[in-house]
Formats: C-alpha cells, structure tokens, sequence
C-alpha cells in the first residue's frame, strides 16, 4: 500500500514539473514584454516631440508670414493715403538707421495699428522681446506683447531691414522677419525674406 503511494506521489510530481515554467522561461518572457513595452513607449514619445515639432514649425511660419503682411499693409496704407515712400521706411528707422534698420533689429505688435504700433528696437544684449501667448484671444490675436494678456511664451520675432541705394532712389526694402523659439530643449529658428518695392509714384 506505501508503494503504490509513493509511485503515485511520483506520477503527481512529474505531471506538476511538465505542466509549469522554470524561472529561466519567466524571466525570458519578463524580458521580452519589458523590450516590447519600452519599445511601445519610445513610440509613443516620439509621436507626441514630432506632433509638438511641427506646430511650433507651423506657428513660426504664420508669425513671420504675419509680421510681412502687416508691414506690406503698411506700405500700401501709406500709398493710398497719399504719403510717400520715404515717410513708410522712416516709420521703420530708415533716416536714423534705427529700429528695424539697426543691427539689432525690431519687433512689433502686429496685432495693433496706427502710429502708436511703431516698432521698437531690440535690445543689444537680450534681443527682442518674447511673445505672450494669451489662449482666450479670438480673431487670431493669441500671440501679443501683452503681459496682463497672457503668459510668456517661447517665441520671438526679430525684424531686420535694408534697402540698396542706387543713384535714383530707394525703389527697394529687403524685409527678413526671424522667429525662434525651444523645441523641448533645443533652440530652433525660422527666417522669412521678402522684398517690398516702391510701386506707387
């Protein structure tokens, strides 16, 4: 009768010891869910820096496409309004060589209009200000030099201006607008070129 128990007890045993994993088989299987899960996490990482890079591309180009257009409408203004175009590269800092024709360059509020928006000189040690970004804004104005309208963001606009001087007049304005913010922890920047010509007579 203690035979037959103990051949029993041997048959359960080896059954038990075919049926179950060893610690080498789980430790192989943590493994390769651990590798599949960083793997999936890095993804995904990865996804979110690449979706963050492209919108802070897309709003480089629309803060230096907006500053063009507004110093575009300024120039057109002045012709319709029956100024010259002399006046138009004065409002920048033309005579002076100030503003937005010194080295440092300029920012302003594209935002706003009239002859109290007129640029204002960067600073030779700092550069330009930073934007605010204020995220109730309506009609596009999510980006100012505001601080009690928004919080700082990461973003600046440098704009620098030059004309050639041929012997019959300034007949062209060479406009580059730089915009340059952090991409995580890596600075970017974006410039923009265009040149605006004396058009109206």
């Amino acid at each position: 009768m203690n035979e037959k128990f103990k051949i029993k007890n041997k048959g359960l045993t080896r059954t038990a010891k075919q049926g179950g994993f060893t610690l080498i088989e789980t430790l192989v299987a943590v493994l390769i869910l651990t590798i599949s899960l960083s793997a999936i996490l890095t993804l995904i990482t990865s996804s979110i820096f690449y979706a963050r890079y492209a919108k802070n591309e897309t709003i480089a180009t629309y803060l230096a496409q907006e500053a063009i257009d507004h110093i575009r409408n300024d120039r057109d203004t002045m012709a319709f309004q029956g100024g010259d175009w002399l006046g138009f590269l004065d409002d920048y800092g033309y005579t002076q060589q100030a503003r937005c024709f010194s080295l440092e360059g300029c920012y302003l509020d594209a935002n706003q209009w009239g002859m109290s928006n007129k640029p204002k000189k960067c600073d030779a040690n700092t550069g330009c200000d930073y934007f605010y970004y204020d995220e109730s804004a309506t009609g596009g104005t999510y980006y100012n030099y505001n601080k009690n309208k928004g919080v700082p963001s990461f973003f600046r606009r440098t704009i620098k201006m030059n004309t050639d001087s041929p012997a019959n007049g300034i007949d062209e304005l060479i406009v580059e607008v730089k915009i340059e913010w952090l991409n995580g922890g890596s600075p970017r920047s974006q410039t923009l070129t265009t040149s605006l010509l004396k058009w109206q007579q």
